[in-house]
C-alpha cells in the first residue's frame, strides 16, 4: 500500500479486489451522479453500487450517523437500476441492520464479520485486519446475503519461511531480511498490532528504527495489555538485525535511543539472525532496570515459532509472554 493513502482509500482497495476475486467487475464512473459511488461492481450483468464506511469502532450500535450516505447511493441505484450496496468495517447490531434494510428495500448491508468470513483462509484476510484499528479477537464472522469468497488458498506461512531461511546474514541481505521479518509480523500480529510505519529516521538523520507499530484498542491478550498497562507502551518499535555475528551491547544502547515514554513508547523488540551476546542482555536488563525501557530479544527460532502457533490457529503473542517472563525473572537487582 501507498504509505500516502488515507485509510479510505486503503479499504476502498481492499474491498475492490475482495469483489474482483469474487467474480465481480470493478466498473469505472459513467457519468457525474456515479462519482459519488465509492465503488461499482458488476456481475451477471447486474450493478451493485457499494458505498464504504471505516470508523475506528469495533462495534456500531446504530446507521443513523451514516443515513445521509445510504440515502445518497440509495437514489443513485434505484435511479440506475443497481443494487446499494453499504459496507461498513465495524461490526453492526443486527438488529439495526435489519431496520435499514426494511426501510430502503434491496439494500444490502455487509460489515466487517460479513467480509471476514467471506475471505477466511486467503491472503486477505490478514490484509484486511491488518489495517483495522482494533482488534477481531470477539469478532464472530457470519455469512452475508451477497455472494462473496473466492478459491486463493495459499500456505503464506510456508512462503515467508522459505523466504526467511534464504536469507543469507550479513549486509547484503539486510534489507531482504527486513522485509521478511516486517511481512511475518504482519501474518503473525495482524489482528493485534497497527500502523506499521517502516524505516523511520530521526530528526537528526543520524540514525533510524526499521519499523514502528501501535497494539490495537481493546485488545486483552496479556503480553499486549501488559506493554499498555505496566510498561506504559501504545506502541512498539521493532529492529532487525541480520548481522553474520551475535548481537552486542552496542546495537542495545542504540536501539534504546528511540524509546521515550512522553512518546508512549518504552517497549523494543529486537530479532537477530544469530542470536545475542552475554553483553547485550546484560544491556538489555540494564536499561529496563535503569530507565524503565523493555528491549526484548527475539531470535528467528521464536519468530518461526510464533508463525507456527499463528498458523495453528493459537495465540502467537504467548511466545512473547514466556520471553519477558523469563527475562523478568533473570533481572538483577
Amino acid at each position: 500500500m501507498n504509505r500516502l493513502e488515507n485509510r479510505h482509500e486503503i479499504f476502498n482497495r481492499i474491498i475492490e479486489d475482495i469483489f474482483r476475486l469474487s467474480g465481480y467487475t470493478i466498473s469505472p464512473e459513467t457519468n457525474s451522479s456515479l462519482s459519488r459511488v465509492d465503488i461499482i461492481a458488476k456481475k451477471e450483468e447486474h450493478n451493485y453500487y457499494i458505498e464504504v464506511k471505516s470508523p475506528t469502532k469495533e462495534y456500531i450500535g446504530n446507521l443513523a450517523q451514516y443515513e445521509r450516505s445510504i440515502e445518497i447511493i440509495y437514489d443513485i441505484s434505484k435511479d440506475n437500476e443497481a443494487t446499494p450496496v453499504l459496507v461498513v468495517l465495524s461490526k453492526i447490531d443486527e438488529t439495526n441492520k435489519k431496520v435499514f434494510c426494511e426501510k430502503y428495500q434491496g439494500l444490502i448491508i455487509l460489515d466487517i464479520s460479513n467480509l471476514l468470513y467471506a475471505i477466511k483462509g486467503t491472503d486477505y484476510y490478514e490484509d484486511l485486519k491488518l489495517y483495522l484499528p482494533y482488534t477481531t479477537d470477539n469478532i464472530i464472522e457470519e455469512k452475508s446475503e451477497i455472494d462473496l469468497g473466492w478459491i486463493e488458498h495459499k500456505d503464506t506461512s510456508k512462503e515467508l519461511l522459505i523466504r526467511l531461511d534464504n536469507c543469507t546474514a550479513g549486509r547484503e541481505d539486510a534489507d531482504k531480511f527486513e522485509n521478511v521479518c516486517c511481512d511475518l509480523l504482519k501474518y503473525i500480529f495482524s489482528d493485534d498490532l497497527a500502523l506499521w510505519k517502516i524505516q523511520e529516521t530521526s530528526n537528526t538523520g543520524l540514525y533510524r528504527f526499521d519499523l514502528l507499530c501501535r497494539i490495537k484498542d481493546n485488545n486483552s491478550k496479556t503480553f499486549w495489555s501488559m506493554m499498555e498497562q505496566h510498561f506504559h507502551s501504545k506502541y512498539i518499535i521493532f529492529e532487525f538485525k541480520n548481522y553474520s555475528s551475535q548481537i552486542t551491547q552496542k546495537e542495545i544502547y542504540t536501539t534504546e535511543r528511540y524509546l521515550y515514554s512522553k512518546a508512549l513508547r518504552n517497549v523494543a523488540i529486537i530479532i537477530a539472525k544469530n542470536g545475542f551476546d552475554e553483553n547485550s542482555i546484560w544491556a538489555a536488563k540494564g536499561s529496563l532496570r535503569e530507565n524503565g525501557k523493555l528491549i526484548l530479544p527475539i531470535t528467528t527460532d521464536d519468530l518461526k515459532k510464533m508463525c507456527e502457533l499463528k498458523t495453528n490457529q493459537d495465540d502467537p503473542s504467548e511466545c512473547l509472554l514466556e520471553k519477558i517472563d523469563s527475562f523478568l525473572a533473570e533481572l538483577e537487582k
